[in-house]
């Protein structure tokens, strides 16, 4: 099938890089989604503390730091896998002669670091 013994060696050698190739993009792409399934769950954590807040103060806090200073959350738990905090963005509504938090968006910036582009978990 070869005609010598060099064009074996070749093939071989190219479908070694082939199927390595292949090993190390689904390990990368594997890892990747370990840290995006632990991101959910701490992003699960952290919604947690927030309805249960809620609960207990009929509205939602101002920042997640509130949460950390009452103990509804470690100072861990406010941070995605990436080491950067999550992004919380309250939303107000007018009750009376004050505002409160009615509701929120709450997501990580994602391994870019960066809020609001395609690799933002939520």
């Amino acid at each position: 099938m070869f005609k010598s013994e060099k064009s074996k060696k070749i093939i071989s050698a190219a479908v070694f890089i082939a199927v390595f190739s292949l090993t190390v993009a689904f390990i990368g792409f594997n890892a990747t989604s370990k840290q995006t399934k632990i991101c959910r769950l701490k992003l699960e954590i952290v919604t947690t503390a927030l309805k249960k807040y809620n609960l207990e103060e009929k509205q939602f806090p101002e920042s997640l730091a509130v949460l950390k200073d009452l103990k509804y959350l470690n100072s861990g738990d406010i941070l995605d896998v990436w080491g950067s905090d999550f992004i919380y963005v309250p939303c107000y509504k007018e009750q009376g002669k004050k505002k409160i938090v009615v509701t929120y968006i709450l997501s990580s910036a994602g391994k870019d670091k960066k809020n609001w582009t395609k690799d933002d978990i939520q």
